[in-house]
């Protein structure tokens, strides 16, 4: 970058606004995350009749999603040029420097949820600077920004998805109280997930494989009526 070029961006820097300040409006958009874990198959058992199980597979996936409200802002900048003015502010400037205590300026600023400002120059450098005016200023307007500063806190579901797994092939072996193995063969699950196996007298849990992983599951003994 040339040294002109330095000059000139230094100088329009310096004729910036001292002060900008945002203010919340209506909401703008929403954004949405979802992420899922991946499917986990259960398998649950139950009596539907005397001595007769029903099979039910699921494929149950964690998810959790997160929601965002943004908002959009009316911007205010504070500032201007007066090359008159400035005759005055510069020996103000200097005079201030001899007093700490006013230093930090006349006006305070304070951010809040629906409000936000930012000061690019405190107001002893405005003083001292000969390209901003700030004894009198004007401040523009803009009643649309595109700066994405108001947004709700996320508020985040978390929920479980449980889905039917049809055609699975579920190899099984019921057991007794004592552990022992009173039947056994294999089912396939219908269009909601599940089977029913009929004849199991005595049996308490049942031993599934499916895709030769093998678990044991209770029969839940409370028959629906």
């Amino acid at each position: 970058m040339t040294r002109p070029s330095c000059v000139v961006l230094a100088l329009l820097a310096a004729c910036g606004p001292e002060l900008t300040i945002h203010e919340r409006t209506a909401p703008i958009r929403v954004t949405v995350n979802k992420q899922a874990s991946r499917p986990e198959l259960r398998i649950a058992a139950r009596f539907v009749a005397t001595n007769s199980v029903e099979l039910v597979a699921k494929h149950a996936t964690e998810v959790r999603i997160s929601r965002v409200v943004h908002y959009g802002s009316t911007t205010f900048e504070m500032g201007s040029w007066n090359p008159i003015i400035e005759i005055l502010e510069i020996p103000a400037g200097l005079f201030i420097l001899l007093f700490p205590g006013f230093w930090s300026g006349p006006y305070k600023t304070t951010n809040t949820s629906t409000r936000k400002a930012e000061v690019h120059n405190t107001w002893l450098v405005a003083l001292l600077n000969p390209f901003q005016t700030t004894i009198k200023y004007r401040i523009r307007t803009k009643p649309t920004s595109d700066a994405s500063r108001f947004l709700d806190p996320p508020v985040i579901r978390e929920l479980e998805m449980r889905l039917p797994v049809p055609g699975l092939v579920i190899a099984f072996r019921a057991l007794d109280e004592g552990e022992r193995a009173v039947a056994h063969g294999v089912v396939t699950t219908d269009q909601f997930g599940r089977a029913t196996i009929a004849d199991l007298p005595g049996a308490v849990a049942l031993e599934v494989t499916v895709r030769d992983v093998s678990t044991v599951i209770a029969i839940d003994p409370e028959v629906p009526k």
